[in-house]
């Protein structure tokens, strides 16, 4: 089974690192997700260094066709956030060692 970190985990593991009680740390922990949230529905990109980057990608409206049926149906346009990685995240998973072996390629 996949290591998993959930928010639980992040709010005692933010309470342990700075001494703040769990209610606190999850205060925190909660105000940081709603603000990503905020700026984001705004339209505004969330940038934290060294760690990456959150946008709104939008996908545009389109026309498809049911497989079943054969007719013809539109799908609205989408949005959706995207999260790109900073490069020294990217470079902190590659000296991490793979706890399962990944098996052929």
């Amino acid at each position: 089974m996949e290591a998993v970190l959930n928010k639980l985990d992040l709010i005692l593991i933010v309470s342990e690192k700075t001494g703040l009680s769990q209610e606190k740390a999850r205060l925190v922990v909660n105000a940081i997700f709603d603000e990503i949230i905020a700026s984001l529905s705004s339209g505004e990109d969330v940038k934290l260094p060294n760690f990456g980057t959150f946008t709104i990608a939008t996908r545009a409206a389109r026309k498809y066709r049911n497989p079943m049926t054969g007719s013809m149906l539109s799908a609205s346009a989408v949005q959706s956030p995207k999260f790109r990685a900073a490069n020294s995240l990217k470079g902190a998973m590659n000296q991490i060692k793979p706890t399962k072996d990944p098996g052929p390629n």
